[in-house]
């Protein structure tokens, strides 16, 4: 017996064992390594500590109203008159009593927490809509933090090549100090703005865990990003977005906030109808418990001018700053979607005009500069200009890319389908 009780030991031992280096594999298999921009997006919508906690208020929501919901417990009573059966006046009585406070206040006030339940909901939608395009720019941000490392590495292999040439003509008596000093102090100015590129990286990165909600342990050096976007868009058009405008979370937020507000102004109203008091007994007439007895109480709203009036005039007041608010709201997203969609058409214009014949023309310009200021035709100044030139326009190319996408980004939130993906 002893013995057999010594084999399940063991067999037990190394099946848990077993489990915990299988927990131990499955832990490590989640470690990131890479984050594409969909993986970022779901990542967000299960971690995000904001979102977690909005949807953590529906219970709180669906039963706050409870507590204001006028009905108390019920009271158990008892009373007697006369001190023993033979009195002439003896009467005694159990009963139980139910106070209803504001029936039909409450009725009102349940509607209008079943509409601030609906308004929870599309909060939580306005809330994931928002995540996924801070999300996107994000990604968007860090997209752009790499390409201008990149940018920044190949004007200081520009400027290297420039010390190389200018270096090389000064041996040769071509060209004067002042001209090597020249191209070394832009070396080392393109090297100073490689470091400042890279620490802007990293605060990218770092911005992207914090929106995502990722665990500080997991966000390591190691995790890589793919350059995987893509976008659907041809070309938006004005009227495309603005007439989709009013289907945005958080217009539709708004409305709700309106409609709970005429449902509480309801409710105050009906206090105005009395209070209930529902009592039922058994009473006894030195005979025993042998008779039923039922009381009905009203509540007679005789301080309602000073209490109920007062509660509806707030009601009113505070249903009136809903309805403002929402037309505050209303040109506040015009605004943003007006300024988005402008932006963009402005992006992509000179995104346009860089693919069709500017970059073309700066890099033929820079390399005949090349040829020509090797060849002694043209000064130092000249080149460098034409650096600067194709330099810059690289930049700008850059930066009109970056808006680009960030633009279409903030439109794609007043559509219905994605713009980038």
């Amino acid at each position: 017996m002893n013995s057999y009780f010594f084999k399940l030991l063991i067999s037990l031992f190394f099946v848990l064992l077993g489990y915990t280096l299988a927990r131990g594999q499955e832990s490590t298999d989640k470690n990131i390594s890479q984050l594409s921009l969909q993986e970022s997006i779901e990542l967000a919508l299960e971690l995000n500590p904001g979102l977690n906690s909005l949807k953590s208020t529906e219970q709180e929501i669906a039963n706050t109203w409870k507590k204001e919901s006028g009905i108390d417990n019920p009271e158990i009573f008892f009373y007697q008159n006369g001190i023993g059966e033979n009195d002439l006046y003896f009467e005694r009585a159990i009963g139980i009593t139910q106070n209803i406070e504001k029936p039909l206040a409450n009725i009102w006030l349940k509607k209008a927490a079943n509409i601030e339940l609906e308004s929870l909901n599309v909060s939580i939608e306005l809330y994931k809509t928002t995540l996924k395009a801070l999300v996107k720019a994000q990604y968007v941000e860090i997209l752009y933090a790499i390409y201008y490392k990149d940018l920044v590495s190949e004007r200081i292999e520009t400027y290297q090549n420039l010390v190389e040439a200018v270096e090389l003509k000064f041996e040769n008596g071509s060209a004067n100090k002042l001209e090597v000093l020249n191209a070394n102090v832009r070396l080392s100015e393109a090297e100073n703005e490689y470091n400042k590129a890279e620490t802007n990286f990293h605060r990218q990165r770092y911005r992207l865990f914090e929106i995502i909600g990722l665990d500080p342990e997991s966000q390591v050096y190691e995790i890589s990003f793919a350059d995987s976007l893509r976008t659907h868009e041809s070309y938006i058009s004005q009227d495309e977005v603005l007439n989709n405008l009013h289907n945005y979370p958080g217009i539709k937020m708004e409305e709700y906030k309106i409609l709970a507000s005429e449902e509480k102004l309801k409710s105050s109203k009906a206090k105005w109808f009395p209070s209930l008091s529902v009592s039922y007994l058994r009473q006894d007439f030195s005979s025993g418990f042998e008779f039923n007895g039922l009381e009905v109480g009203l509540e007679i709203p005789i301080w309602g001018k000073h209490t109920i009036s007062s509660d509806v005039k707030v009601q009113e007041s505070l249903l009136l700053q809903h309805k403002w608010h929402y037309a505050e709201v209303e040109l506040m997203y015009k605004r943003q979607l007006e300024d988005a969609w402008h932006s963009y058409e402005n992006a992509k214009k000179v995104i346009d005009n860089f693919n069709q014949q500017q970059s073309k023309n700066t890099h033929e310009l820079l390399e005949l500069s090349k040829e020509a200021y090797l060849l002694g035709e043209i000064d130092l100044i000249l080149l460098l200009d034409a650096q600067n030139l194709y330099i810059n326009n690289q930049e700008i190319y850059l930066n009109a890319l970056r808006d680009y996408y960030l633009y279409l980004i903030e439109l794609e939130k007043f559509t219905d389908y994605e713009l980038v993906y």
